[in-house]
This record gives C-alpha cells, sequence and structure tokens, in this order.
C-alpha cells in the first residue's frame, strides 16, 4: 500500500473513534438529563397527590386544609412513601423508591414538604440530586438540581 492510502486509514479510524467517543458523551449527557425530568414527572404526581390529600375534609380521611391535623405520617402515606430504617443509627426515613430514582422526605414543618430524590442515571460518578420543597398552605414550590454521588447525611 502506498503512503497516502495508509494514512487514509489512519485518518478513517481516528474519526470512526472520535465519533464513537461523542456518540457515547451525548448517550449519558442525554440520559442523565431525561433522569432529572422523570424525577421532576415523579415530583409533580407526588405534588398531586399531596393536595389531594390535604383538600380532601377530615370526615372523608383527609387533613381538611388543616396544619395541625396533617401528620408527615398520614401525607406520606398519602404520597406512596413507606417507613424504612435509615442509614444513621435509631432513625427511620420515609423511602419511596421508583425506576427513576430514591426519594425520602426530608421535613414537613407549617404546610412545608420538604422531599429530596436522587436519581439512577451517573454522568462522571454522580447522580441528579434534586431537592422539593412544596408549600401546601400558599401553594409556593421551589426546586433544586444538583448533583452528588449520595444522600447527605
Amino acid at each position: 500500500m502506498g503512503v497516502q492510502q495508509l494514512l487514509l486509514i489512519v485518518l478513517g479510524v481516528i474519526i470512526v473513534g472520535l465519533a464513537v467517543a461523542v456518540g457515547i458523551w451525548m448517550f449519558q449527557f442525554y440520559a442523565y438529563n431525561a433522569n432529572v425530568n422523570a424525577i421532576l414527572a415523579d415530583f409533580n404526581s407526588m405534588r398531586l397527590d399531596a393536595i389531594t390529600y390535604w383538600a380532601t375534609p377530615i370526615f372523608m380521611g383527609g387533613a381538611g386544609k388543616e396544619t395541625d391535623l396533617c401528620s408527615i405520617d398520614a401525607l406520606a402515606s398519602a404520597i406512596g412513601f413507606d417507613l424504612q430504617d435509615s442509614e444513621s443509627i435509631l432513625q427511620m426515613a420515609l423511602v419511596k423508591e421508583t425506576i427513576n430514582g430514591s426519594y425520602k422526605i426530608n421535613s414537613f414543618e407549617d404546610g412545608e414538604l420538604v422531599i429530596h430524590a436522587l436519581g439512577k442515571v451517573t454522568k462522571a460518578g454522580k447522580h441528579p440530586y434534586i431537592q422539593y420543597e412544596y408549600n401546601l398552605c400558599t401553594d409556593e414550590l421551589s426546586v433544586e438540581i444538583h448533583a452528588a454521588s449520595q444522600f447527605p447525611q
């Protein structure tokens, strides 16, 4: 083979290698973003379940829009969370698992529900970590999206 043909083969191998690397990077990037969007969709579903429980009258098994009558356990049960052992000693956590990620209720005080989520997809060793705060009384919503390797302690 001539030198020109060898250079064309080397150039072709380099171009194919770069295309494969870019394709892998794009797949990971879009999978990560799709996981974030799926978690946000799960959060919206949980928010609707929480609003339903919050607005249901007391005699029908809801909270009747009363913060004093709405406990974290009852609300967590209404939106599908289970009580499980936590990583910490002698603590329990309200946890929910879906195909998109793991969810933990961090707190529920004065009508403000705080849920944290850790996605299943990784990018550079980090998972999507989303903090979702929703106030049932004022209908205010706050979402913060970060990257983390695990739930913070």
